[in-house]
């Protein structure tokens, strides 16, 4: 029986939901992370990342930060209530443009350390150098004790990158354990043997 493509995509999106959720959580309770920016979020929708911070600890200051302007226009008018959240417009290549943000700043204090998320996000740059280069400017801008997420895809229809490639995004960064796995933070494979090959997640922090 061959399963519908919008049905594959569907439990894509749940796994990616439930990563993100686990990531989240990881950080804030177990890290006492305060202050989350989820870089390439899309629109905040299902269960938010602030959402989920907020259950454990409603004082987490998240900001979200995407490239397309209907969508942070879109994400701006959900969150213009909420003072711990902010939905910014930039470019994941212009890490130097999100760190001057006034207002990102005026909710990130980045002397203090920040949990960036970069879920499913990498495999869409296809020039390894621009991706490898903005993502050491993220490493090389956050204070100690900093963590960087990231979900990266290896599948065809990416730019596939091997385990050491996606690896080398994390820097010297020291990787939580399990370390850099294809279910994070869970080490066992997935009982489909093909999932295996569909990518690798962890979380690193920085020292």
């Amino acid at each position: 029986m061959t399963v519908p493509e919008e049905t594959d995509a569907s439990e894509a999106d749940r796994e990616g939901r439930a990563l993100i959720k686990r990531v989240v959580e990881h950080l804030v309770r177990e890290r006492g992370v305060k202050q989350i920016i989820d870089v390439g979020s899309g629109l905040p929708a299902g269960e938010t990342v602030h959402e989920i911070a907020h259950a454990i600890d409603p004082s987490v200051r998240v900001v979200y930060i995407d490239g397309d302007e209907a969508i942070c226009l879109r994400g701006q008018a959900l969150l213009a209530q909420a003072d711990t959240v902010l939905m910014a417009r930039h470019d994941l290549l212009d890490p130097e443009a999100i760190f001057n943000d006034g207002a990102i700043k005026a909710l990130i204090d980045f002397d203090q350390p920040v949990g960036v998320l970069m879920m499913f996000l990498l495999h869409l740059i296809a020039d390894d150098a621009k991706a490898h280069e903005a993502v050491a400017a993220y490493r090389s801008a956050l204070s100690p004790g900093s963590f960087l997420a990231i979900s990266h895809a290896t599948g065809i229809s990416f730019s596939s990158r091997t385990r050491e490639e996606i690896a080398a995004f994390f820097g010297d960064f020291v990787l939580e354990p399990p370390g850099l796995v294809t279910s994070w933070p869970y080490t066992e494979l997935p009982a489909d043997p093909d999932a295996a090959l569909a990518g690798y997640s962890g979380v690193a922090r920085k020292s």
